[in-house]
């Protein structure tokens, strides 16, 4: 590992051009694949994994060039696709962690919707009902009241229907 690529932050990973990022990303694999590792934080693994991919693009080209030279020795030939698999690995890591904030951060969104149904469960039939016409949720289809998003809710799950109101 070089020196300057162990010094590495997030933050300053973010704040690289492209570039730039794209040199350090490659200066040592096993660092940049590492569940501890900066290129590995949540606000940077999307990128990281773009500048590996892009990376195993131009090896491919290396690798094309070199099978044609015939001034490229065997050994060198060998160091690249060696190389090249280091780099597979180093992606096939990076796609696998950030599959997993994937499912983390979706269990979480299904966490606070969970949370906020009940929530709403609370306020419906009370004092506050209104609330549930007067406040929305944005999407990008546009703002949905909080008593629509409930109610899609309850019809994609009746067993989230509280009692009170299926005697109504």
């Amino acid at each position: 590992m070089t020196e300057s690529t162990a010094e590495y932050t997030a933050p300053q990973l973010i704040a690289m051009d492209d570039e730039d990022f794209a040199e350090v990303v490659t200066d040592d694999l096993k660092y940049t694949a590492s569940h501890s590792s900066p290129f590995q934080d949540p606000e940077v693994i999307r990128r990281t994994l773009t500048a590996l991919i892009e990376h195993l693009w131009y090896i491919d080209s290396v690798i094309a060039k070199r099978a044609e030279d015939p001034n490229c020795s065997a050994e060198v030939y060998q160091k690249t696709i060696a190389f090249r698999r280091h780099l597979i690995a180093s992606i096939d890591l990076t796609e696998r962690r950030l599959t997993w904030l994937d499912g983390h951060n979706s269990r979480l969104v299904s966490l606070w919707k969970q949370h906020l149904h009940d929530v709403l469960d609370q306020i419906a039939g009370s004092a506050e009902d209104a609330l549930l016409d007067e406040m929305t949720i944005p999407f990008p289809t546009g703002p949905l009241s909080l008593r629509a998003w409930r109610e899609i809710r309850n019809v994609k799950d009746p067993s989230r229907v509280v009692k009170q109101e299926m005697a109504v």
